[in-house]
């Protein structure tokens, strides 16, 4: 005799499809940011740590950092609207994702600009052809 306790089937193919697309969808939506967009990202599979060094030879090792966001589905939304009940979440997602990942880009920006010395203090005053060439002075420019 079988017996159902509110399980329902198993499909792990479908699971898979459905979370690839839902990640695709996610990450479309937050490429529509115009600075998200320009970011190169490379997946890392192992290790929690990196090295990057620059063409002026200054190295860095630094720890990943982890950005996630949380949504809820109830049950009976998903019995109800299946996998639109996912997908409909995916322009909040985005949003929480850009303004996430926007905050920590500006913050790893200043720790860089702090660390290598390529802040230019125009000290409250307006924007002129000196401070641009100011900070244009401290801009490595690679003759590739």
């Amino acid at each position: 005799m079988w017996k159902v306790s509110g399980v329902l089937p198993d499909y792990p193919k479908t699971k898979r499809y459905l979370q690839k697309e839902f990640t695709a969808a996610i990450k479309k939506e937050t490429k529509k940011d115009p600075i998200i967009s320009m970011i190169h990202f490379r997946e890392s599979y192992e290790g929690d740590t990196f090295k990057f060094t620059t063409e002026d030879g200054f190295s860095q090792t630094g720890t990943y950092e982890e950005i996630s966001t949380k949504f809820e589905i109830t049950k009976d939304e998903v019995v109800k609207r299946g996998p639109e009940a996912y997908f409909s979440r995916v322009q909040k997602i985005g949003e929480e994702w850009i303004e996430l990942q926007s905050r920590l880009l500006f913050q790893k920006m200043n720790e860089v600009t702090e660390i290598t010395g390529n802040i230019v203090d125009a000290k409250s005053k307006p924007l002129s052809p000196e401070l641009i060439l100011a900070a244009l002075d401290k801009v490595a420019i690679s003759p590739r």
